[in-house]
């Protein structure tokens, strides 16, 4: 899936069902074009529901956390999930490329002016607006290169963005509880050396998270070795990629 920068912007008056939507445009008579109201990134094509269709279409979020996306293992893999998803008709699909949101790490100053927003619980300023996304997506799935034990940077910044109590979670007595619509994420990773899931950092992490989120189950789909010589890193890619109908149930 490749995907298109579009630099309109536009925002929507909001209801409770249709909060946070994105802008739709025609591109042909079976498929529409989303593009982010603040970010003005297009997110790839999206299925028109047949008039006779009551159910709703679910919402697939993508979020990729790679870099030099065009030699990518991560990115392929994630890019034949999001695929195989797309093919069951289920999904409306949005695409956040991280590396071209210029997200910042918080400063005293940007972290004190959300802590002041959400204490008065003004949720609809845009500070906000990636929370609210990744909390409506009903399947997420998260591309990102196995780095120095963990995940890259960018990952870690945007789920600082999207951690915001309110949205994702609240808090009891009893501790968190989630608040995301999320029924499943996908965690793609690729690692240059042998290190397993339980040793991935980064993946134990995003599990906890989902706990803290609400998201019931969560899935790692890697592939290790990829900087071993004698690995052959193209065949262990597509056995991966075959192995994906079957991850998801298809």
């Amino acid at each position: 899936m490749r995907l298109r920068l579009n630099t309109t912007l536009n925002r929507q008056n909001k209801t409770d069902n249709q909060r946070r939507n994105l802008v739709m445009y025609e591109t042909s008579q079976s498929s529409k074009t989303a593009v982010c109201p603040r970010f003005g990134l297009c997110y790839g094509e999206l299925r028109t529901p047949h008039p006779t269709e009551r159910t709703p279409m679910k919402k697939l979020l993508y979020i990729d956390s790679c870099v030099l996306r065009e030699t990518s293992n991560t990115r392929k893999i994630a890019d034949a999930v999001v695929a195989n998803l797309q093919q069951t008709g289920e999904y409306v699909t949005e695409q956040l490329v991280l590396e071209k949101l210029d997200l910042r790490p918080f400063t005293s100053e940007t972290l004190a002016h959300r802590n002041q927003l959400r204490h008065a619980e003004n949720y609809d300023d845009a500070m906000f607006d990636l929370a609210h996304q990744f909390a409506e997506a009903d399947v997420i799935v998260v591309a990102a290169p196995f780095w120095d034990g963990s995940y890259p940077a960018l990952l870690k910044v945007y789920l600082e963005h999207i951690s915001v109590t309110g949205i994702v979670n609240r808090y009891t007595d009893h501790g968190p509880v989630g608040q995301c619509r999320g029924q499943k994420l996908y965690y793609v990773t690729t690692r240059g050396g042998l290190a397993t899931d339980e040793q991935d950092l980064g993946w134990q992490n995003i599990k906890a998270l989902c706990h803290v989120y609400g998201i019931d189950q969560a899935e790692c789909i890697s592939v290790n070795g990829t900087d071993i010589p004698t690995t052959n890193v193209e065949q262990a890619v597509a056995d991966a990629i075959a192995s994906i109908p079957e991850r998801i149930g298809r």
